[in-house]
């Protein structure tokens, strides 16, 4: 697997599964952002990330249903950590 030291990865989908699976795989030594509809509810899945190395994981709201979502999580993730 690629190494992700010192990159940012955004996982939609990180709640279970496929989704959190690819992001413990690529987490050692990446900043981790877990992008759900209930993002105050992924303990389980940030103490996965932590244990499996990343840097630093932060969730942010996105509901793939909603097209405003899109552009807010696009836009809170440029404003936290640039283009």
């Amino acid at each position: 697997m690629k190494d992700t030291s010192g990159e940012l990865l955004v996982v939609f989908g990180g709640r279970s599964e496929i989704g959190l699976e690819v992001a413990r795989r690529l987490a050692p030594g990446a900043s981790v952002v877990l992008a759900a509809r209930r993002p105050d509810d992924l303990g389980a899945q940030i103490a996965v990330l932590e244990q499996a190395g990343a840097a630093a994981v932060h969730t942010e709201l996105f509901d793939a249903d909603d097209l405003a979502s899109h552009r807010s999580v696009v836009d809170a993730i440029t404003a936290a950590y640039g283009p």
